[in-house]
C-alpha cells in the first residue's frame, strides 16, 4: 500500500481516534516487550503493573473530564450532553505509557488528576482566553515526579520504528512537522557539540541518537500548546531543545524535555496567546 492510500484510509478517523489508536497500538507493543525483560516474576510484576496503570489513567482521565464538562454545563445553564472524551482518553494513555511500569496506581491517579484539572481550570480563567496553557500531560507527569520522586522509563515507546511512522503521520496531519523537525535537530546539534567538547569526536554518534522521538511527535507537537506558523515551529523547537539541554545539567533528576516544554509553553503564551 502506497503511503497516500494509506492516509486516505486514515481518514476516516479524526485526529482524536486516530491518536488512540496508534497510542493503544504503541503500548501493546510496550507490554508485549515488557514479557522479553527480566526474570519471570519481575515480567508479571511489571506487565500487571503497567495494565493497572493504564486502567487507573483511564479511569480517573475519562470520570474527571465529565465531571468538569458536567460542572461546565451547569455554570452555563446547559443541558449536560455526554460525548465520549476523546481528549482525556489520549492523555490517559500518554501518562501511562510515560510512566514507569513499576509506578503506583496512586501516583497515575495524581499526575492523571492534576492533567485534567489543570485544563478545565486554565480554560475557566480569563487571562487565558480560554486556551490550554500548559501542556497537560506534561505537567501532571512533572508534578509527581516533583512530589513523589517518579521516575519516566517512556515504555511506551519501545517500538521506535512505530513511533517514528505514527509520528510522521500525526505531526503531517496536524501540520507540526516543521516542530518536531526543528526540535530533532536542535537537540541533535546541541547534544553532539556538547559530546564533542567533554568527552571527544567518538562519543558524538551516541548524543546524536539522544534525542526522545516519541517526545518530538507526540508530547512537543500538541496543536493547543504549540505554534501553528511554519517559522514559529523553527524557533519553538529549537528552544524546546536548547532548554532540554539546560534542564538536564541543572536538573538530571527531572525530565529533561517535559521540564523544557513547560516553560517553553510560558514564553509561547506570554509572547502570542493567539496560538491556533
Amino acid at each position: 500500500m502506497k503511503p497516500k492510500e494509506l492516509l486516505n484510509k486514515l481518514n476516516i478517523l479524526n485526529m482524536y481516534q486516530l491518536m488512540i489508536l496508534f497510542l493503544t497500538i504503541l503500548l501493546s507493543f510496550g507490554l508485549f516487550d515488557l514479557f522479553q525483560a527480566g526474570t519471570a516474576a519481575k515480567v508479571i510484576t511489571q506487565v500487571i503493573t503497567a495494565i493497572t496503570q493504564i486502567i487507573t489513567a483511564l479511569f480517573v482521565c475519562i470520570l474527571l473530564e465529565i465531571f468538569f464538562n458536567y460542572i461546565k454545563s451547569r455554570v452555563q445553564q446547559q443541558k449536560f450532553a455526554f460525548k465520549i472524551p476523546y481528549s482525556a482518553i489520549i492523555t490517559a494513555l500518554l501518562i501511562a505509557g510515560i510512566l514507569a511500569p513499576e509506578t503506583q496506581w496512586y501516583i497515575i491517579a495524581v499526575a492523571s488528576s492534576i492533567a485534567i484539572a489543570i485544563k478545565h481550570i486554565a480554560k475557566s480563567l480569563a487571562f487565558v482566553n480560554n486556551h490550554t496553557v500548559f501542556n497537560p500531560t506534561a505537567l501532571g507527569i512533572v508534578t509527581t515526579a516533583i512530589i513523589f520522586s517518579s521516575a519516566n522509563s517512556w515504555w511506551i515507546a519501545s517500538n521506535i520504528y512505530l513511533v517514528i511512522l505514527f509520528g510522521l503521520i500525526i505531526a503531517y496531519k496536524i501540520r507540526r512537522h516543521y516542530l518536531a523537525i526543528s526540535y530533532i535537530i536542535a537537540h541533535s546539534i546541541i547534544f553532539a557539540l556538547y559530546a564533542f567538547f567533554k568527552y571527544g569526536p567518538k562519543e558524538i554518534i551516541n548524543y546524536l541518537l539522544f534525542a526522545n522521538l516519541f517526545f518530538a511527535f507526540f508530547m512537543l507537537i500538541e496543536p493547543k500548546t504549540s505554534p501553528a506558523q511554519p517559522k514559529k515551529q523553527w524557533i519553538y523547537g529549537a528552544i524546546v531543545a536548547a532548554l532540554a539541554f539546560v534542564f538536564l545539567q541543572l536538573a538530571p533528576t527531572l525530565d529533561h524535555n517535559l521540564m523544557a516544554l513547560l516553560i517553553s509553553n510560558i514564553v509561547l503564551f506570554l509572547t502570542n496567546k493567539k496560538i491556533y
